[in-house]
């Protein structure tokens, strides 16, 4: 009895514990060892806790709460227990020592920024995680090896934005939808879009400079805003038909582009879609030259390109200097 009260008096000094959620822990320990039994850690347990350099967690772990471990400065290393099912929002975010994450098989959903603005350099998605919602690694600007789990049909708005380093990635064939700013701001040099995705979001792949090859699913109807802006080392695009609408500024500031190919399904051409594009000299249509005077072409959709010749599949239109179509 005597031990076990002696144990109780010091779990107390340590953790503050509310049926099996620990709700709080002592800000000065190095190494943080959290009691088995645990089955929650609690929202702000660790918040800014400056001094914890290492975790160990329970087997009883299953959910890691909202900021539980945000602006732990020198931790290092996370490896979650089997049974962890959700790390919720902001869980990590700020860790900005931490270099290794080994997430468990059996986990099911990473809330939004769990990850963002930590030191990882690689990281696997399990593929039980079906979940993984918006900025969830972004900023991780060391992170360049991504496995993403096969069973997401989503990857989530800004999810690796400013990634920095990442320069290749499969997407999985589950994937249906790749949301707006998802990869933008990387180091990506070639991308491929499966076929599975109808949806490419807002400047999905903006700012990645060195990004020279692109293939776009064929399921796609839209090319939307910014979804290429500033992908200044990209050449050659082919536009898979089915697509109706090029969206503003899909395309602006591509300095390297000098051909696309446009299919004939396409309807619209937004304001400034291919503006900055300062190489585009011809664009190869797949359509007939009626086809492409039917195009709604709003003002201003090639500013500052030097287009001469659209190509289309019975002639020539010359493209006049100044002169919108």
């Amino acid at each position: 009895m005597e031990n076990e009260k002696q144990n109780t008096d010091k779990l107390k000094r340590l953790f503050e514990i509310e049926n099996e959620k620990l709700t709080f822990g002592n800000p000065y320990l190095t190494t943080v060892e959290i009691p088995d039994g645990i089955k929650e850690i609690g929202e702000e347990a660790f918040l800014d806790h400056f001094d914890h350099e290492a975790v160990r967690f329970p087997e009883t772990l299953e959910v890691i709460g909202k900021r539980a471990f945000e602006g732990c400065d020198k931790l290092k290393e996370i490896i979650l227990p089997k049974n962890v099912k959700i790390i919720k929002r902001w869980a990590f975010k700020q860790c900005i020592s931490l270099e290794i994450i080994e997430l468990n098989d059996g986990l099911e959903k990473i809330e939004e920024v769990a990850f963002a603005e930590t030191k990882i350099k690689s990281i696997s998605i399990p593929n039980s995680v079906k979940i993984l919602e918006n900025a969830a690694f972004e900023a991780c600007k060391h992170l360049k090896k991504v496995v993403l789990s096969k069973n997401i049909s989503t990857i989530p708005i800004r999810c690796f934005h400013n990634c920095e380093s990442i320069k290749s990635i499969e997407i999985p064939k589950n994937v249906t939808t790749i949301e707006g700013r998802a990869f933008s701001g990387t180091d990506l040099t070639s991308i491929k879009i499966p076929d599975s995705v109808t949806k490419l979001g807002y400047g999905a792949l903006d700012s990645n400079a060195n990004l020279k090859s692109v293939y776009l699913s064929k399921n796609l109807k839209e090319i939307e805003f910014n979804t290429f802006a500033k992908c200044t080392s990209l050449e050659n695009v082919e536009i898979p038909f089915g697509v109706k609408k090029i969206g503003v500024e899909a395309f602006i500031d591509c300095s390297a582009l000098k051909s696309i190919e446009i299919p004939s399904s396409l309807e619209i051409i937004e304001r400034d879609a291919f503006n900055g594009c300062e190489n585009l000299e011809e664009i190869q249509f797949q359509g007939t030259k009626k086809q492409w005077s039917a195009i709604k072409k709003q003002t201003t959709w090639r500013d500052e390109t030097p287009l001469k010749v659209v190509h289309c599949s019975d002639g020539d239109v010359n493209i006049k200097p100044k002169q919108e179509n």
